[in-house]
């Protein structure tokens, strides 16, 4: 059984650089509110392609979030595709860290 995370970003995160410490967790399915931080670090977070294709979901519509580093999340092909997918459509993200996952 795959135990899966909501993350929201906290009220605190207003903008810049934002990190999986100023998120809040649950514990019902992957969930991303990214409100109007530039910049964020979901580095080590275990978001598997489940994580990586809800978060292609909330960039479809976030307009802020410029850098995303996804390093080192057990991301597969099908959570890269998702994620490729939401680039067409998404011109505010330039920078995408997916370093260290099984990609291919």
């Amino acid at each position: 059984m795959h135990v899966l995370l909501w993350l929201s970003m906290a009220a605190g995160c207003t903008a810049r650089q934002c990190y999986r410490s100023d998120v809040s967790r649950a514990w019902l399915s992957w969930h991303f509110e990214l409100g109007d931080c530039t910049s964020l670090d979901l580095g080590y977070s275990w978001l598997g392609d489940e994580g990586a294709r809800a978060l292609a979901e909330a960039l479809k519509t976030n307009k802020a979030l410029t850098s995303l580093i996804l390093r080192n999340n057990l991301i597969g092909a099908d959570g890269a595709r998702a994620l490729a997918e939401v680039l067409r459509s998404n011109s505010a993200l330039t920078s995408l860290d997916l370093e260290v996952n099984s990609i291919g």
